[in-house]
């Protein structure tokens, strides 16, 4: 599951992934179009429902500080 945030020139991309162990990965990287400011944190969940949870909290965080689903 993959989704991408917009926020004016800031970019935001959160993705919730299955590794070759079996753990629930959240990766989620930021950056901005014209600059070079940006990061990245990786979470790791042994249970998909948890993993689930968290990736809904983040998805809920980000529209409360304004990003938005691009069209």
């Amino acid at each position: 599951m993959r989704q991408e945030f917009v926020r004016g020139k800031r970019r935001y991309i959160l993705s919730l992934d299955v590794d070759l162990f079996e753990a629930c990965v959240i990766n989620r990287h930021w950056y901005g179009e014209t600059s070079r400011r940006h990061g990245r944190r990786q979470e790791l969940f042994t249970d998909l429902e948890l993993a689930k949870t968290r990736y809904t909290v983040v998805q809920a965080y980000l529209l409360k500080r304004g990003y938005q689903l691009p069209l």
